[in-house]
């Protein structure tokens, strides 16, 4: 429901695009099948840039953030990033965002660390 929890999706490799805002989806079932059907995006490793942009466009009030609600990104990748993340992961954190990091493949746990 639309007081619930709130779920965006944001992609990257050489360049970062928004699957869908946290205001889209307040039904769970419209939001696992809009998840099962995203492509996958292949490409380079340019987590820095993602995180700029989730400062930047993701975790707004026009895009669906809410103020007096936690704010918690999950960072999935599978490469080490080919640009610099921790200035911009700290941008991420001073706005009130818990950051979270996934690695698999070839994800660099030194980096995860910085990150999360």
């Amino acid at each position: 429901g639309k007081d619930k929890t709130r779920v965006g999706i944001v992609q990257y490799s050489s360049d970062t695009r928004t699957e869908f805002d946290l205001n889209r989806y307040s039904q769970k079932l419209e939001l696992l099948n809009a998840i099962t059907n995203l492509p996958y995006k292949g490409g380079n490793t340019m987590t820095g840039e993602a995180i700029n942009y989730l400062v930047q466009n993701t975790f707004s009030e026009a895009a669906g953030a809410r103020k007096s609600y936690p704010k918690i990104a999950v960072i999935i990748t599978d490469g080490k990033s080919q640009d610099f993340v921790a200035e911009n992961a700290e941008a991420l954190r001073n706005i009130g965002v818990e950051i979270f990091t996934l690695g698999i493949k070839g994800a660099d746990l030194d980096e995860l660390k910085l990150i999360g």
